[in-house]
């Protein structure tokens, strides 16, 4: 009688069945056949939202390569919206949302895929710009999961909603709005002076866009304009930093460290915007959530004194010392 095989958290199937990208040489015949029914491209011609690649790798406790993990990854396409939304509606006859990459030698991982949108949360609220990230390996009873977030930009959506109403007693408050979602991008730049220069935009900001930004900053100031920004890939860009060579010192990038929004001033500026000003009136149209950012931001334009005020917060010391 043979000897009770060896306990596996994870068989030879799970990189055959689940992987086979790339594992045709574990084959004596080199003919494994088996086809990727999901795999690490999840981009389609009908995905929505700037392209991005995200690469990784898993290492153990002692910090060496794990050689056979699975990384899976679900996300929103570029409009917030899910393959498989509530009531069983599919906006997207391609974009599924959904890929599986192996790791190699190394540990190494890849996807290729879009930036997600801003989705809904619960009750009402949305939720950043998110991809869910789940990690399966060998000595792992239960797979675990993680979130990516992206660097900030200031997003405004037709469907959020901050504050509270009233009504007369007995009757139910009501605000008139929406059902449809509608979004906004916005780039500002705020001085502790109380200046405050902005753009609105309808799509992805990228590096084009940016720089188109930048162009109007130096348009507007007579000496050299030193601008505190994120590391959102649009601002990291090659086209960027040409653009910022050719101006001749008269425009200099300053980048924050990462996840540090407490750091960045803009954050006033949007939280004004969006949480205090759009999120508290009722939007109809993209047009007239275009409007009422532009009308918002004006309005915050007209007053450099509540603009001064932003840096007295003490998390931005740094630029008033």
């Amino acid at each position: 009688m043979s000897e009770i095989t060896p306990s596996q958290t994870v068989g030879p199937y799970f990189a055959y069945g689940l992987t086979p990208k790339g594992r045709c040489q574990w084959d004596p015949n080199g003919q494994y056949a088996w086809k990727e029914t999901v795999g690490d491209n999840l981009v389609t011609p009908d995905a929505t939202g700037e392209k991005i690649r995200i690469d990784g790798r898993v290492t153990d406790g002692d910090g060496q390569p794990i050689n056979d993990a699975m990384i899976e990854i679900w996300q929103a396409d570029g409009q917030g919206r899910y393959a498989a939304a509530a009531g069983g509606a599919r906006p997207n006859t391609q974009f599924k949302g959904f890929g599986r990459s192996a790791t190699n030698k190394d540990g190494e991982y890849g996807f290729a895929t879009v930036k997600p949108g801003v989705v809904p949360g619960p009750k009402g609220t949305t939720q950043a710009p998110h991809i869910l990230v789940a990690v399966y390996s060998r000595g792992m009873l239960r797979q675990v999961y993680t979130r990516i977030y992206f660097a900030d930009e200031a997003g405004i959506r037709s469907d959020y909603h901050s504050g509270t109403t009233w009504a007369p007693v007995g009757r139910t408050p009501v605000v008139r709005g929406t059902g449809a979602r509608y979004s906004v991008n916005m780039l500002s730049a705020v001085s502790a002076q109380g200046a405050l220069r902005f753009m609105v935009h309808d799509g992805t900001v990228n590096a084009k866009v940016f720089v188109d930004f930048c162009k109007r900053l130096l348009t507007d100031a007579k000496g050299p304009v030193y601008l505190i920004v994120d590391g959102h890939p649009s601002h990291r860009a090659k086209a960027v930093a040409e653009f910022v060579a050719s101006t001749d010192g008269r425009l200099r990038l300053f980048f924050l460290p990462g996840y540090s929004p407490e750091l960045n001033p803009d954050e006033w500026v949007w939280k004004n915007v969006k949480h205090d000003r759009i999120g508290k009136i009722g939007v109809t149209t993209k047009d007239d959530l275009k409007t009422k950012a532009t009308n918002a931001l004006r309005r915050l334009q007209k007053l450099p004194a509540l603009v001064r005020s932003f840096f007295h917060d003490p998390n931005l010391s740094y630029i008033t010392a």
